[in-house]
């Protein structure tokens, strides 16, 4: 794993998951919009040992708590749910894009439900409809990660990867 290069593209993905550039994607009154940061974090925890993956996943999160209003509720439910990914991705086999839409789904509906009820212990505050908001960001999440992914597996040999699909 080249740190630097995910450094860089975690940047890059903070920067265009929380900025303006989103508005013109997001659906609806409740702001629907893929969550860039799960993708990301799924696609690398896919390809890399548990002890890298678990280093990502709080990095992720510390990254999308700064990104946000609150710190401290990402980085612990994106380290939690991804170390457990990251344990159990070899029984995954990830190489169809409705496998990885599935994973998506599932990754992003656990972690968004954890981020908002440790928001709502921290803070006392509940955003509204917060049941329809974790399902539909999270199938917006897995209809466009795929997508993603291929991009990220195009340009994987950036993050040290010399042929992801030998690991899968």
């Amino acid at each position: 794993m080249r740190w630097i290069s995910f450094m860089f593209i975690l940047l890059v993905f903070t920067i265009v998951g929380s900025g303006n550039l989103m508005n013109y994607i997001s659906l609806g009154e409740l702001n629907i919009r893929p969550n860039l940061l799960i993708i990301l974090l799924v696609f690398l925890s896919s390809y890399v040992n548990s002890r890298d993956a678990t280093m990502l996943c709080f990095t992720i999160g510390f990254f999308a708590d700064v990104s946000g209003s609150t710190v401290g509720p990402a980085m612990v439910a994106f380290g939690l749910w991804g170390y457990l990914y990251s344990t159990i991705k070899e029984m995954l086999v990830l190489s169809r894009m409705r496998y990885q839409a599935l994973i998506l789904f599932l990754f992003s509906a656990i972690s968004l439900a954890t981020i908002e009820a440790l928001t709502f212990f921290k803070t006392g505050q509940s955003s509204p409809r917060v049941f329809y908001s974790v399902i539909l960001n999270s199938l917006y999440t897995a209809l466009v990660g795929p997508i993603i992914w291929k991009i990220l597996m195009s340009i994987s040999f950036i993050f040290g990867f010399t042929n992801p699909h030998k690991r899968r």
